[in-house]
């Protein structure tokens, strides 16, 4: 459902309003789908050729371009909302402290999230967590193990849930852990992950998915959209 108000034109052309659905790819996306109106059901689509391992999201934009009036151009508006996948490579992260990205043939896209000490962490932006309850993540360690950390808001900000990390005996040996989530805001929000444990290298951190149900391990992970997103 798209809201337009201008007080010139008065009563909204529904018409006019247009949404589209881009695939988008590190920073630039695609244009999927374009529907016109102010209410109604858009497309989507999945990873639109890319490795399900790429940088990839989606993302919805409406706009409306006015009558113009009083000697002026029409003026066209435009809003935007990215809708991020519920699984993530670790290493795509908006923003980060203390942490490397080393390249590693074991690792899910070829990277990790590594050198990771106590108080180190990775955010990612936007997302809405709202009926979350679980997020497992796939690690390694060769060093102490530790702690990994859901807070939202900052590295400080409300935790939503803390699990162990175990030494997995090899830098490139794997193994998923689940960390139950409780109270995730239901609005926008920056999703942290916070790194805890004692001294030197603790842990790496491949990739992350995001579950409001139980995990079934044997099933293989894929990437993919909602058929359809409303509006």
């Amino acid at each position: 459902k798209v809201n337009v108000s201008d007080p010139e034109d008065g009563t909204i052309d529904c018409t006019k309003v247009e949404v589209k659905f881009t695939l988008g790819h590190d920073s630039h996306g695609h244009d999927i789908t374009t529907e016109h109106g102010c209410e109604g059901t858009i497309k989507t689509a999945m990873e639109g050729g890319h490795d399900p391992n790429a940088n990839i999201y989606g993302g919805i934009s409406a706009s409306y371009t006015d009558n113009g009036g009083g000697g002026q151009a029409k003026l066209t508006g435009k809003d935007t909302s990215r809708l991020q996948p519920r699984h993530r490579q670790a290493e795509h992260y908006d923003d980060s402290f203390g942490v490397t990205t080393p390249s590693k043939s074991s690792a899910h896209g070829g990277k990790t999230v590594g050198d990771i000490h106590n108080d180190d962490w990775i955010s990612f932006n936007t997302y809405v967590l709202g009926g979350t309850t679980k997020l497992t993540a796939r690690i390694s360690s060769a060093g102490s193990g530790g702690f990994l950390e859901v807070r939202t808001g900052s590295p400080t900000g409300k935790i939503l849930g803390s699990g162990p990390v175990p030494v997995t005996g090899s830098w490139d040996t794997f193994q998923d852990i689940d960390i139950p989530l409780r109270g995730a805001p239901k609005k926008q929000t920056e999703l942290f992950l916070v790194f805890k444990g004692g001294d030197g290298a603790l842990y790496d951190i491949d990739d992350f998915e995001l579950s409001n149900s139980p995990v079934d391990k044997t099933a293989k992970r894929v990437l993919v959209f909602s058929k359809t997103a409303g509006f």
